[in-house]
């Protein structure tokens, strides 16, 4: 191959690749963490996206065989309150957020095919759960 020709190649694949990029920042640049953060929001929880962090993730499964053996009652029924189905058995792509609000306080988000299922917040050291719009809870 001559030099001439695979330098025109070698720019043509740059120009693709920029413009690729561009347009997949311009039709959906929305993360995952964006649209928690957003749906959150709506919810009464103001957290920055880059607050959420992932703490697990699996391809198949539900909340319930994830957190096997824990009792989420009380996380549902703070998640019901707050507007979010909660359905624990509901099976999916399967996320589980975490962010720090406080020293006393972690956000918990489940999320299935990209949509939160199950939102509550924990009180550190202690069983007890609240629900994401309870007062004093943005951050």
């Amino acid at each position: 191959m001559e030099h001439s020709t695979r330098n025109s190649l070698l720019i043509a694949a740059l120009v693709l690749l920029v413009l690729a990029i561009a347009l997949r920042m311009l039709i959906g640049g929305a993360s995952l963490a964006d649209e928690v953060a957003s749906e959150l929001k709506k919810h009464g929880c103001s957290i920055a996206s880059d607050a959420l962090y992932q703490q697990s993730y699996s391809r198949q499964s539900s909340i319930a065989e994830l957190m096997e053996g824990v009792s989420l009652d009380e996380a549902i029924e703070a998640s019901l309150s707050a507007g979010f189905p909660s359905n624990t058995e509901r099976e999916g792509e399967l996320y589980l957020l975490l962010a720090q609000l406080d020293d006393e306080r972690v956000l918990t988000v489940f999320i299935i095919d990209e949509q939160i299922e199950l939102a509550f917040i924990q009180k550190v050291g202690s069983d007890e759960v609240l629900p994401i719009n309870a007062a004093d809870t943005n951050h």
